[in-house]
């Protein structure tokens, strides 16, 4: 699943720059999806796919006084125009109404992409932002699981695991 979101992810955020070069109509794009299902993984793989232009924000270590307005002005100013923030459900609440006025203000501007572990907050920030796709990671299956951890995933190993309890 994450390979394929990447692919849809990076080709829609190709075709909005390619598209909109000095403004784009979409709003923020929020990953939502439930706890480990590589919210963080695809954010940091885009990331890398243009390190020139775009950057990764853990929103989850943000001090009480960090300032959105000009964190964004600033990022704008040194030509980044892909801002990838994770646990945005980590805000502090009394940095909740500069964020959601910030990237309104600037997603016209740049591709501002959220995330976080806590579904239902990321949804909500994100309703609170506005127009903007959603795209919705499905869980990840037990094979999908044993294939990262380099485990075959063949009939034959897992009669092995009922079995034995062991791979």
């Amino acid at each position: 699943a994450i390979s394929i979101a990447y692919d849809i992810l990076n080709t829609y955020l190709n075709a909005c720059e390619s598209k909109f070069k000095y403004a784009y109509e979409n709003g923020c794009t929020t990953i939502s999806g439930t706890r480990k299902v590589g919210k963080t993984i695809l954010m940091r793989q885009l990331v890398s796919a243009f390190p020139e232009r775009s950057v990764y924000k853990d929103c989850s270590t943000l001090g009480e006084d960090f300032d959105f307005e000009g964190y964004f002005e600033k990022l704008y100013n040194q030509g980044i125009r892909r801002v990838f923030l994770d646990e945005v459900c980590k805000i502090d609440s009394e940095l909740i109404a500069d964020f959601v006025s910030s990237v309104k203000y600037y997603s016209a501007s740049m591709l501002i992409i959220i995330t976080g572990s806590v579904k239902v907050s990321v949804i909500r920030l994100s309703n609170m932002i506005g127009r903007g796709l959603v795209l919705e990671l499905p869980p990840i299956t037990y094979t999908e699981r044993l294939q990262w951890e380099g485990v075959q995933t063949s009939p034959e190993y897992f009669e092995q695991y009922l079995k034995t309890g062991t791979i």
